[in-house]
Parts: C-alpha cells; sequence; structure tokens
C-alpha cells in the first residue's frame, strides 16, 4: 500500500471520527480503512488512534501526525494542481514562416487577437517568400501555398486558393 494512502486515510479517519465515515467517502469498506490505518501505524512503529467501541481518540502522537498530515495533502494538493493547471497554458516561443504579402495581409492582421488569447506565448513571425529549411533554421510551423513536396512535413489545408491569370 502506498504512503499517499495510509496518510490520505488516517487524516480522513480522524477528521470524520470514524471509520465507516471515512469508509464512505473513500468509497471503500470500513475494514479497508481499518487495514490502512494499522498499516500506516506498524509502518511507523507507533499507535496514532485509540480504537473503543465508543468511537476513535487521536494519541498525542496523532495529534501532532495530523496536523502534519494536513499539511502535507495541503502541499500535494497545490503541487498538484499548479501542474494541471500549467498543463492547459499555452507558453513558449513559436515560430512562424509564411510567404510575404500572404503574411502581411493574411497571418499578421491576427497576431495581436492570437497573443490576447494566449498571453504567455511569444510569436515570431519570418515572412519571406524564399525557401526556408523549417528543421534547420528552428520554425515551428510554416504556411506555404501550393503543393507540400517533402514527405516529411505534414500538409493542413487552411482553405482553397484559385488562383486566375488574366491577361490584356
Amino acid at each position: 500500500m502506498d504512503r499517499y494512502t495510509e496518510i490520505r486515510s488516517f487524516t480522513l479517519v480522524a477528521e470524520k471520527g470514524s471509520f465507516a465515515a471515512a469508509a464512505v467517502v473513500e468509497g471503500v469498506t470500513p475494514v479497508v480503512m481499518g487495514r490502512r490505518l494499522d498499516a500506516l501505524e506498524g509502518r511507523l512503529g507507533v499507535r496514532l488512534m485509540h480504537r473503543s467501541t465508543r468511537g476513535l481518540t487521536l494519541t498525542d502522537l496523532g495529534e501532532q501526525f495530523l496536523e502534519q498530515c494536513r499539511q502535507l495533502l495541503r502541499d500535494f494538493d497545490v503541487a498538484e494542481s499548479s501542474v494541471s493547471e500549467g498543463r492547459n497554458v499555452v507558453r513558449g516561443h513559436l515560430v512562424v514562416s509564411a510567404p510575404a504579402a500572404f503574411g502581411r495581409r493574411h497571418v499578421a492582421p491576427h497576431a495581436p487577437a492570437f497573443k490576447a488569447k494566449y498571453p504567455e506565448l511569444r510569436l515570431s513571425f519570418n515572412l519571406t517568400d524564399s525557401v526556408v529549411d523549417l528543421v534547420r533554421e528552428g520554425y515551428d510551423m510554416a504556411i506555404r501555398i501550393g503543393e507540400v513536396t517533402d514527405p516529411n512535413y505534414v500538409p493542413v489545408r487552411l482553405f482553397p486558393n484559385r488562383r486566375v491569370v488574366c491577361g490584356t
């Protein structure tokens, strides 16, 4: 059994005042909660709770340990939520290449809204009609007009581009 489960179970039993009430919260039986507490006390080599038919009371060591466990569980929750919140935040540096005229007309005007939506993301554009090596030059993505000839790139069609040649 892992130490986190033992500590969480001990804290829950102490706060609820009974194995049965703590077991309901955990979705297990009171016997399972009792075994978890027994395992914790056995591992620590101390008695944390006095058990009787009238109820549960914490020993002096149990009181001290409970406060430390509460702090530990709070710290664990903070650490876990800071990572999971960070998972949903887009951050870093996005380097984009696009053809010059197309980039100025269709890409750059959307940059302020994109930046407002993802404030922790740094955005860099290279608007050029030259052929660039995306990997060697460190681009994260490129917008190109035409067919993709390199089989290592994964093209995504943004929209159709109809061209018309006119002469007079």
